[in-house]
């Protein structure tokens, strides 16, 4: 949407010179004034994203210059570059200007490249129901958790050398991360307030970091991207997100780095989702309730907090270029905030997760009318790691919608029962489901 109406500011400008009009207003390629990302992060292993370049604004003089340090000759006023003096070269060219920026406005209607899927297996790894399923950074292994107590870590490629585990534990797991670093550690947060650290390669397990006792319960639990960093929101209630805190673990030294208490949203909240971006400098904590705070992970400070108007978060990440931040409600409600113009909405779409959920192709999603089993959770929404897609899983099945023109562009096959979670890593997502099979699918762009 952003791409489409830079365009259409290009083909008004383009109509305004065929019309006489010389004076263009030249833009801040920079976009404005420094933004949160840059304050409180600093220009750290910056990740610029080719879809969202500034657009490059060309006045007449600079592209006479142009056109003679590249050997060709300026035209004069009597060319037929502006001046209208009837010799028909204004005419084919405002022509072939206005065709080409249609074509380009067209080509933005529809994603520039579609997810598809190339590939999908179903494991049957449980004998119960599975409440909890990631993939390790690159996606080569998965582990899975099952209503039985069972944890499994097993690799989906059989051709795969690494150890398959199983064990039965004593304990509920409430949450679990992969470290991103050290990919053979699995992290995992019970409901007494403890984290169980798993290696993979020894099938060893040690529980050495505790949780705050005041907020024992584990909401969401991320492991960083640059280091052993654990990024962990414990609540004092279950499934009560308005009293909240914040801890951040150094779990290669097993200690706690900083921790506080959150204060509460004005209305309560029964969800948290969050994101660290790509340095672990920055957290986004996403409420149900609407709000979005920015906290910086090294003061615990809270930069900045979006009402985001919408109800009933679910999922929260980064843009690529880390200038925005996406977010998702339960019943499909995709929105992009900017981190540079203070807070400002810069897109709103609808993911038709009722109509595709339920096989109808009428389309025509809108909020209200997604029915109650169709409507996500935490659990259930992932972004794809360039930022460009989002798979939601809202009944038995993945969905996989481009972020920028909300397009379906693909669906997995039908578990026989309800989608309890879903990952994504590398090129590949899982679902796992109530019927105790994991569907992993691998996709390609096209």
């Amino acid at each position: 949407r952003r791409e489409r109406e830079a365009l259409r500011r290009k083909v008004e400008m383009y109509e305004r010179r065929l019309d006489g009009e010389t004076k263009i207003t030249a833009l801040d390629a920079a976009g404005g004034t420094s933004g949160l990302v840059e304050d409180h992060i600093g220009a750290i292993d910056t990740i610029t994203s080719p879809r969202l370049q500034p657009a490059t604004v060309t006045t007449p003089a600079a592209a006479a210059a142009g056109a003679t340090e590249a050997g060709t000759p300026s035209k004069g006023p009597g060319s037929g570059d502006g001046d209208g003096d009837g010799s028909g070269n204004d005419s084919s060219s405002g022509t072939r200007i206005r065709s080409a920026a249609a074509e380009l406005v067209r080509a933005t209607e529809q994603p520039s490249s579609l997810l598809k899927i190339r590939q999908e297996d179903v494991f049957l790894e449980h004998n119960a129901g599975i409440g909890l399923a990631k993939f390790s950074a690159t996606g080569d292994l998965i582990a899975s958790y099952d209503d039985e107590s069972i944890l499994k870590v097993w690799a989906p490629d059989p051709a795969s050398a690494a150890p398959q585990l199983k064990n039965e534990l004593d304990y509920t797991v409430s949450a679990m991360a992969w470290d991103k670093k050290h990919m053979h550690l699995l992290y995992l947060a019970d409901e007494s307030g403890y984290i169980h650290t798993l290696n993979a390669n020894s099938n060893m397990m040690s529980r050495e970091l505790v949780v705050e006792k005041r907020h024992p319960w584990v909401q969401c639990l991320l492991a960083g991207s640059t280091g052993s960093t654990l990024a962990l929101i414990g609540s004092s209630k279950p499934e009560n997100a308005s009293d909240v805190a914040l801890q951040i673990w150094d779990a290669g030294a097993s200690r706690m780095a900083a921790s506080k208490r959150l204060p509460a949203s004005s209305e309560a909240s029964h969800g948290v989702c969050a994101a660290l971006n790509h340095n672990d400098k920055m957290v986004a904590l996403g409420l149900s309730s609407g709000y979005v705070r920015l906290i910086d992970t090294r003061s615990l400070d809270v930069v900045t907090t979006l009402k985001t108007r919408q109800r009933d978060l679910c999922a929260v990440d980064f843009s690529l270029d880390e200038d925005s931040l996406a977010v998702v409600t339960e019943v499909g409600g995709l929105t992009q905030w900017s981190l540079r113009k203070g807070g400002q909405m810069l897109a709103q779409s609808m993911l038709d997760i009722g109509a595709a959920a339920h096989g109808s192709n009428s389309g025509g999603g809108g909020y209200g009318i997604v029915p109650q089993d169709s409507r996500l959770d935490v659990d259930r929404v992932v972004f794809t790691p360039d930022k460009e897609n989002v798979v939601v899983a809202p009944r038995s099945q993945c969905l996989v919608f481009n972020i920028d023109s909300a397009a379906l562009t693909d669906t997995t096959r039908r578990h026989k029962d309800l989608v309890t979670c879903i990952d994504y890593a590398a090129d590949k997502s899982l679902s796992a489901s109530d019927d105790g099979t994991i569907r992993v699918a691998c996709y390609r762009k096209v």
